[in-house]
């Protein structure tokens, strides 16, 4: 059973014309400070002072919601403090054990010998 034959779609017009051109297509730039400036930080500050469009989402969010994104927005921050602090850290440029405690080991000199909970007879 033959294939059919393969037929390429034709682009559009506009494609075309965005293709001969050198210039790339203009891209739509954020407006809104708050998305613009998204960090931990700027969020929780936004919610905890709310202006203009953010204050009119939160007035129509019901008070368990209101909870629930205040709590995200500051365990979010607590995150990205913790992250800051362990690149402050001081981690070892080469893989392996470096910085960590070796485990005890589980059997030292002296140690009776047990068959489960029972002595061995050795």
């Amino acid at each position: 059973m033959a294939d059919p034959p393969l037929r390429l779609a034709r682009p559009k017009p506009k494609r075309l014309a965005l293709i001969a051109s050198n210039h790339p297509p203009a891209r739509h730039r954020i407006a809104d400070d708050l998305l613009a400036n998204l960090a931990p930080s700027t969020v929780v500050e936004a919610l905890a002072s709310p202006t203009g469009a953010l204050r009119a989402c939160l007035d129509a969010a019901s008070a368990p919601d209101r909870d629930f994104v205040m709590r995200s927005a500051l365990a979010s921050q607590r995150v990205w403090e913790w992250l800051a602090e362990l690149e402050d850290w001081a981690w070892p440029a080469e893989p392996g054990p470096a910085g960590f405690e070796n485990p005890k080991p589980w059997r030292t000199e002296g140690d009776d010998d047990y068959m489960g909970s029972l002595p061995s007879p050795t």
